[in-house]
């Protein structure tokens, strides 16, 4: 079974969340702040995370940032009220696949979640089998690390275009 992982700092947000995806075969799990979730990520199999931006203790693009510097590549969908700019550059530096706005559309969130879900199987999958491959011939593991790391470079160049094709960068074309 996929597992999510959903972070937010109100309890009646994680808990509609949760109401809207049970009846799915998804495990999920809860975290009100990005320290709870970085344990978790840590000690659990999770296939993604669906997290607030701004809360308390850890704000959700810091806990991408520890994330993607522990080499987790895990696929991460925002949820948030704020529509600012300077967030969503940031997080899709970081490889975050999608964003969601408050109040949301179950059907969006569902897609949302769908896709970041097999996307982190397909991922952990991957990644599991370069690290067993490259290991059992004998490649130095900071190879291992550069290689993994680049691959991570190629799916959030490819997430990027599959977002400027859908039309949701915040990005102004500049006219011809």
């Amino acid at each position: 079974m996929k597992c999510l992982l959903v972070v937010d700092d109100e309890a009646d947000i994680r808990e509609l969340i949760v109401d809207d995806l049970q009846r799915y075969d998804i495990r999920i799990l809860t975290a009100e702040n990005g320290q709870e979730a970085f344990e978790l990520l840590r000690t659990e199999r999770i296939d993604a995370v669906l997290s607030d931006i701004r809360m308390p203790k850890m704000d959700g693009i810091t806990l991408l940032k520890e994330v993607r510097k522990s080499g987790m590549v895990t696929p991460f969908v925002f949820l948030t009220a704020f529509s600012e700019k300077e967030y969503f550059l940031a997080a899709l530096q970081l490889s975050a696949i999608d964003f969601i706005e408050k109040p949301y559309d179950r059907d969006q969130l569902l897609r949302s979640i769908t896709h970041a879900l097999n996307l982190g199987e397909k991922l952990r999958t991957i990644d599991e089998e370069v690290a067993a491959t490259l290991c059992s011939h004998h490649v130095a593991p900071e190879k291992v690390s550069e290689f993994q790391d680049r691959l991570k470079e190629v799916l959030m160049l490819q997430r990027l275009n599959d977002l400027n094709s859908a039309g949701k960068l915040p990005l102004k074309r500049k006219a011809a």
